[in-house]
């Protein structure tokens, strides 16, 4: 959050903050230097950026790609694991969901195990994801700065503006979800989706801005959630504390499941 000179007060969340920046910062150019004395070249995310090139054909900055491996770090791990951890709460607390997932799998595999391309025919497990997502986005908060004057729902916006806006918010407003805070995976089928207005439902942004793993992410989610509900029933344990936990994602306070073999 754009709050200026408050982050550089000597509060010790302050003070915890910095170390642990420090420390990812430091991880991240081990990381590097490791890769580029080790003298492979896999083909990876890291071998790409390392022999990356900008418009003018030279190698890229090494700050741009100490930046890059600190947001792939950082965005396409924290957010994957907490809505891992909203997808444990949803099996738990609608097993009749976890149900239909499970013979769904059965339909589309055979018994097999669930695979990559079986990904696209799993339509009601990636409905049951889609809308854990909307109600529980990891990524609960964004901002944005404006690079030209604009307005926005009649107000002005200067150039360099800070904006601040929030997916939970947005994928909640009634105005755009019947029943808004029910949990309905079958407002995605393709006859109830078409009415939901444009951007609002965007857990990986939108735009120029929008996550570029977005759709690794769901095919990762949605293997993910038809392993766990095939092979499991979950159930909620004594002291699980599900409500939100707000940081630089949302995720469950201390959500406790017991996996039940099926």
């Amino acid at each position: 959050l754009p709050l200026g000179p408050l982050y550089r007060l000597p509060f010790p969340a302050n003070r915890e903050f910095n170390r642990a920046l420090a420390d990812l910062h430091r991880l991240v150019d081990e990381i590097i230097a490791g890769r580029r004395a080790s003298g492979r070249n896999p083909d990876d995310l890291l071998t790409a950026l390392l022999t990356a090139e900008d418009d003018n054909g030279e190698p890229i900055g090494e700050q741009e790609i100490h930046d890059q491996v600190v947001a792939i770090l950082t965005a396409g791990g924290e957010t994957v694991a907490t809505t891992i951890m909203w997808l444990l709460q949803t099996l738990a607390n609608h097993p009749e969901h976890a149900d239909r997932i499970r013979a769904e799998v059965e339909s589309v595999t055979g018994g097999k195990p669930v695979a990559f391309d079986d990904v696209r025919r799993l339509t009601h497990t990636n409905n049951v994801i889609v809308e854990t997502m909307r109600l529980r986005p990891s990524v609960w908060v964004l901002t944005r700065r404006a690079v030209t004057d604009t307005e926005l729902g009649g107000r002005r916006i200067p150039a360099g503006a800070d904006i601040i806006y929030s997916p939970y918010a947005v994928q909640r407003d009634p105005r755009s979800y019947p029943d808004h805070l029910e949990f309905d995976p079958d407002r995605w089928l393709p006859h109830r989706a078409k009415d939901v207005p444009k951007h609002a439902m965007s857990p990986f942004g939108v735009g120029n801005r929008k996550c570029p793993a977005d759709h690794f992410s769901m095919a990762l989610l949605s293997l993910f959630t038809a392993a766990v509900a095939t092979r499991f029933r979950l159930e909620r344990v004594a002291g699980s504390d599900d409500s939100p936990r707000i940081g630089i994602t949302l995720r469950p306070r201390g959500l406790l499941v017991r996996p039940v073999p099926r």
